[in-house]
């Protein structure tokens, strides 16, 4: 949340253009730099479901 220190992942969403009407779209997330074992236990990956990292996709392409 805003004002709190980071925990230490890093998410990353590239864009690469493929042409005039493509482009390829990339999400990496590193959470190498997590420290606490707690938060670690809690978890489990792939943390985006299918199903939401499609309609996060679908959402990013009606905003270009």
């Amino acid at each position: 949340p805003a004002g709190t220190e980071p925990k230490g992942w890093e998410w990353v969403w590239e864009l690469e253009p493929k042409g005039q009407h493509e482009t390829e779209v990339t999400l990496t997330y590193d959470w190498s730099k997590v420290t606490d074992k707690d938060l670690l236990k809690k978890i489990s990956f792939p943390l985006v479901e299918k199903d939401k990292l499609e309609h996060s996709l679908q959402r990013l392409s009606e905003l270009v």
